[in-house]
């Protein structure tokens, strides 16, 4: 591979030099809630007696 494979940015692969931003779900719109006011529908709550998760 020569340098040039990646002379422009969007074709660069994700690794540790330019790790990609978390994706966002859509376009930002100010009369959505914040994520932390998003109701859970099936919130994951740790259980001792559970083996492992409920799917």
């Amino acid at each position: 591979m020569s340098s040039s494979d990646y002379s422009r940015g969007d074709q660069a692969p994700t690794g540790p030099r330019r790790p990609m931003p978390t994706p966002s779900p859509g376009p930002f719109n100010p009369d959505d809630p914040p994520p932390d006011e998003v109701p859970v529908e099936d919130p994951i709550e740790p259980d001792e007696e559970d083996e492992g998760p409920v799917i």
